[in-house]
């Protein structure tokens, strides 16, 4: 018998599993995506173009625009890199000397075509590219599909990366690389993705990426070990207490990781690729050619490390002609180095005590809003950009370190990884770059992934508390 009470009450709701935000079934975010990646590619165009009808180079008045003057530099270096792939470097006479990433700069020139749009176009995919793996990172985080949608976005739509994009410079194939890297560590670290295929797929990705990243920057094999170690023993303690994945994930990732490290080991200092001229054959011994070889790849590995005099020399060219670009640790390690040229290697106490706080001021901080940079003579619109920037970054700040904290309730593994990744690579770019200009560019890559964790929420209830404070003033 049932009684009449019973028979009005709602049917007792089925606890089901949180569904995890997929990226096919958010057109909006995919729509968004593919209108950020048109926008970086009109962007370049369109700067290329106002660039045109001068006496320089559209490209080099667009690097000079953007203060990033390597770009123009890397580009040419790409085309003669081509023009050694022709006819052995005999036109130049000369042996070449190029950057390691003008390596895969040609390449994607000698595949598509010859021309800095081209890598504008490439830079542009390469963020779409990243806001799909940001958006996969912020569903392993545990955020809402409406937060997955709108911060994986920020990737795409970074202000900076409008500048860094329009010129052919690592950056846009550096931040696809590490979101990549991040997406697919800490999903095979949360037990995703299922099956073997998949699984096989993501540690491919990771062992490419972390290939890629010290290729192009050898200071990544510096901290990269550390960055990825300390998500995997969250996993492990997760996993022991029955909500993460089994160790074993673990140990295979990192066997991944270690292999890619050993594979990527001739590059984890600084060196230059080496082209010889009539491109001979790198077996040939005491430099004799071989009549007719050619190679696509360098015959030598050439150190490109300076020793004390010269890194003294070249500091101190920066604090002449520009020295509000320097570092305040470069500035203080040449006129130290002016001194003797055989001081020490800091020890850990000035490591930890002096060189680590600078570091950490200059990957968040710098620079001030108040602070003229880059240096000139007088303001101009792109100090002014860069104050208005530096004023943003400091409005989300509380944002992001309140979201660090929620996501070390929701979901620590994710979060160690993450804020592990941010602040290794903040301090070895802080202490490894020299000029400020660089690591000015270079930190988005290390604030980028903590977007990821950014609580909009805290925002929304400072604005009802200033709205209720503002309606009862007015009420008296």
């Amino acid at each position: 018998m049932v009684l009449s009470g019973e028979q009005n009450k709602p049917p007792r709701a089925v606890p089901t599993e949180a569904r995890t935000p997929r990226i096919r079934d958010d057109r909006t975010f995919c729509a968004l995506t593919a209108v950020g990646v048109a926008a970086h590619i009109l962007s370049g165009a369109f700067l290329y173009w106002l660039a045109t009808g001068s006496e320089h180079e559209p490209l080099w008045r667009v690097a000079h625009w953007l203060s990033a003057i390597d770009g123009y530099f890397y580009d040419n270096n790409a085309l003669e890199l081509l023009r050694y792939w022709t006819d052995g470097n005999t036109a130049l006479g000369k042996d070449l000397v190029v950057a390691r990433f003008i390596l895969p700069l040609a390449w994607l020139y000698r595949l598509i075509y010859p021309h800095a749009l081209t890598a504008v176009a490439f830079n542009a995919l390469c963020l779409g590219a990243a806001a799909l793996f940001a958006h996969r990172l912020c569903a392993l985080a545990g955020r809402s599909p409406r937060a997955c949608r709108w911060l994986a976005l920020v990737v795409v739509f970074w202000p900076p990366l409008f500048a860094w994009s329009s010129l052919p410079l690592k950056e846009s194939s550096c931040v696809l690389a590490i979101f990549c890297l991040l997406a697919c560590l800490l999903g095979m670290l949360r037990g995703h993705p299922k099956g073997w295929i998949a699984p096989c797929l993501a540690l491919s990705a990771i062992g490419l990426s972390v290939f890629y990243l010290i290729f192009v920057r050898f200071y990544f094999a510096s901290f990269l070990p550390w960055a990825c170690l300390a998500p995997s023993l969250a996993a492990v303690i997760a996993g022991l207490r029955g909500n993460g994945a089994p160790w074993a994930r673990a140990l295979l990732v990192n066997a991944v990781l270690f292999m890619a490290l050993l594979a990527a080991a001739p590059y984890h200092r600084e060196f230059n690729l080496v082209y010889k001229v009539g491109g001979q054959d790198p077996k040939a011994h005491h430099g004799q050619p071989e009549a007719g070889k050619r190679k696509y790849g360098p015959e030598l590995l050439s150190k490109a490390l300076p020793d004390a005099k010269s890194i003294q020399e070249q500091r101190q060219r920066f604090v002449q002609r520009e020295g509000r670009s320097l570092s305040g640790t470069a500035q203080k390690e040449a006129e130290a180095m002016e001194k003797s040229f055989s001081q020490p290697k800091p020890g850990l106490q000035r490591l930890l005590f002096v060189q680590a706080p600078e570091a950490f001021i200059d990957l968040f901080f710098f620079p001030y809003p108040w602070q003229r940079w880059p240096a000139r003579s007088s303001w101009g619109p792109v100090n002014l950009t860069v104050s208005a920037w530096g004023i943003l970054i400091y409005f989300l700040l509380p944002g992001l370190f309140a979201g660090m904290y929620t996501a070390f309730r929701r979901q620590p593994v994710v979060a160690v990884g993450i804020l592990f990744w941010a602040l290794a690579l903040g301090m070895a770019m802080g202490l490894v770059v020299v000029n400020r200009g660089t690591l000015f560019r270079v930190r988005d890559l290390a604030l980028l992934p903590l977007c990821v964790l950014f609580e909009p929420g805290l925002y929304a209830a400072a604005c009802k508390r200033i709205s209720a404070i503002i309606r009862k003033l007015g009420n008296h």
